[in-house]
């Protein structure tokens, strides 16, 4: 049960991680169409 938990941990990381670096580029895809 503590390895899932490990897992999961490690797992939303990454996502929360790939999230973050995605948010400015939607920000700049949205002023562009914005402009």
């Amino acid at each position: 049960d503590v390895l899932i938990h490990q897992y999961d941990s490690i797992l939303l990381e990454i996502v929360w991680e790939t999230f973050k670096n995605k948010i400015p580029e939607l920000e700049i895809e949205i002023k562009n169409i914005l402009d």
